[in-house]
């Protein structure tokens, strides 16, 4: 499974653990950023239902163009 992909001419510049926080529960994965996006994936598959009803398993994937991005707050964790 391919987890990050780049375009011509786009630089990987970052990968490293992160929490992507979700309505339900904060997830585990992996943050990339590159010269022209940020971009998480899960680290395990969640479960999902498909159109036809059917529970699927799948990667969380979340990709934001940087232009998108008008600011970052910086945070750290504070559980020990």
């Amino acid at each position: 499974m391919q987890l990050f992909s780049v375009r011509d001419g786009e630089k990987l510049l970052k990968a490293s653990q992160c929490y992507l926080s979700t309505t339900s529960d904060p997830i585990a994965g992996l943050l990339f950023i590159s010269t022209d996006k940020a971009a998480c994936c899960s680290d395990r598959s969640i479960k999902i239902s498909s159109p036809n009803r059917e529970d699927i398993r799948v990667h969380y994937k979340v990709s934001i163009p940087l232009i998108k991005i008008k600011s970052v707050n910086k945070s750290q964790s504070t559980q020990k």
